[in-house]
């Protein structure tokens, strides 16, 4: 059965709901951000909530991550352009924040994964992965992980099908996988971590593989 929504706020979404359900289901425009002539590949919110990350393409066919700050106590302007990151030179497929927000992590089609400062966000990288092809996904080992080890562990899937792994502590521009392995006979699409950072998992149509990130048995789904 359904019932109908008490009286909202102009901007907030809702129109419909249903007795088991806890939230309405948006349907309503609240707010229109800009995201290159090109358009937005990418989105991810910081842990905090406080930024957006859209990887955009240009009317000039340049693609900077643009960062936006989050103000939601602000009913007219929530959002502000905080910086635009520069350093890719084809679409990126995946961003993601680290547990503590102080790293931004880019996948891109133009072979590369950037580390980005997610303090300064200043708008060069601190640090390249050069892949031989498409990267697809990257996530970072969660903070809870990091603070048993010095290292701080990165993990990329690409068009190779081979899962890389990183250590990003290294000093210098760039740095080597510390381990990589195939795990698909096709492009990896996809790639999460558990909170633990203890086990990956990581896509490829038709299969999901689950695997631990240190020792431990291979699981298909």
């Amino acid at each position: 059965s359904s019932c109908p929504p008490p009286p909202l706020p102009s901007l907030m979404y809702g129109s419909w709901c249903v007795s088991f359900q806890l939230a309405r289901v948006p349907n309503e425009l609240q707010h229109r951000l800009w995201a290159g002539e090109g358009g937005c590949f990418s989105l991810s919110f910081s842990s905090d909530g406080t930024r957006l990350a859209a990887a955009c393409r240009t009317a000039t066919d340049r693609f900077p991550i643009i960062v936006y700050h989050v103000y939601p106590s602000s009913v007219d302007a929530p959002f502000f352009l905080e910086s635009q990151l520069s350093g890719h030179r084809n679409m990126c497929y995946d961003l993601s924040w680290s547990s503590d927000d102080k790293l931004l992590v880019s996948a891109s089609s133009d072979g590369n994964c950037c580390i980005w400062d997610g303090d300064s966000l200043s708008p060069a990288p601190l640090k390249s992965l050069p892949h031989p092809c498409f990267v697809y996904a990257a996530k970072l080992r969660p903070q809870p992980y990091q603070a048993t080890t010095s290292a701080k562990v990165l993990i990329t899937g690409a068009y190779d099908g081979k899962v890389r792994v990183w250590d990003i502590s290294t000093p210098g521009p760039h740095s080597v996988p510390i381990k990589e392995f195939q795990a698909h006979v096709g492009n990896i699409n996809a790639l999460t971590l558990d909170n633990s950072g203890i086990k990956a998992s990581t896509a490829h149509a038709p299969t999901i593989q689950r695997r631990a990130t240190r020792r431990g048995p291979l699981q298909r789904y």
